[in-house]
């Protein structure tokens, strides 16, 4: 990502709970490249609504998703198990960051979000990039078998230990019907429920972290 002209990630436990607005102004004011710039936040619904986030809008919207082109502004989403999505381009300044759990999945949202992002700003799927940062894994995403009915059986993992659901999976096959290459995908392996550091919605903690991204100085992808 940075490579391309772009920065962005997810903030960790460590660094305190996201959803606080003091907590946010200290943190993307401490970050190296982000102070000066303008954080925007969205009241999240498990749905599939993206703005675009421009200069001059401070209203809080209701919606799961972000796309941008401005300088100076940081999209973010607050997550805790929830899949962080980023989608970018290797030749145009134009990003998105996006919320998605079950229900998001379950209503295509990774698929919305990567057509979205084509339609909004005429870029061609062939030039976007998609990572999926930490999230509950398969390994803990346990789920009640009423769950079966909204995705592929591929999706799930049904043992001894119960049946769960592989988000990753569903997000990448999303993304491969928007038209993006399986190279161009990025999956984090991470999981927030059993891996240190981060908060986590099913181990309890109702704080969130930020994904976010923002465009920075420098080329985009080489082509």
């Amino acid at each position: 990502m940075a490579e391309c002209g772009f920065f962005g990630g997810l903030t960790k436990r460590s660094m305190g709970n996201l959803k606080d607005l003091q907590v946010r102004k200290r943190v993307f004011s401490e970050i190296p490249g982000l102070s000066g710039k303008i954080p925007r936040v969205l009241s999240q619904v498990h749905g599939t609504k993206i703005f675009e986030a421009e200069k001059g809008g401070e209203k809080i919207l209701e919606g799961d998703g972000w796309v941008c082109r401005q300088e100076g502004i940081i999209p973010i989403v607050l997550v805790a198990d929830c899949v962080p999505l980023f989608i970018w381009s290797r030749k145009n300044p134009v990003f998105g960051v996006f919320h998605a759990g079950w229900r998001g999945m379950a209503k295509s949202f990774a698929y919305i979000a990567a057509t979205e992002i084509q339609r909004v700003f005429n870029v061609k799927a062939g030039e976007l990039l998609a990572s999926a940062g930490p999230h509950i894994g398969s390994c803990c995403c346990e789920v009640g078998p009423e769950i079966k009915e909204f995705f592929p059986s591929e999706d799930f993992i049904e043992d001894k230990k119960g049946l769960r659901l592989d988000l990753n999976l569903e997000a990448k096959n999303q993304l491969l019907r928007a038209g993006l290459s399986e190279n161009s995908i990025y999956l984090s392996s991470e999981c927030t429920v059993c891996s240190p550091g981060y908060f986590s919605n099913r181990q309890g903690d109702s704080e969130r972290m930020a994904a976010f991204i923002t465009l920075k100085e420098g080329p985009l992808c080489p082509k």
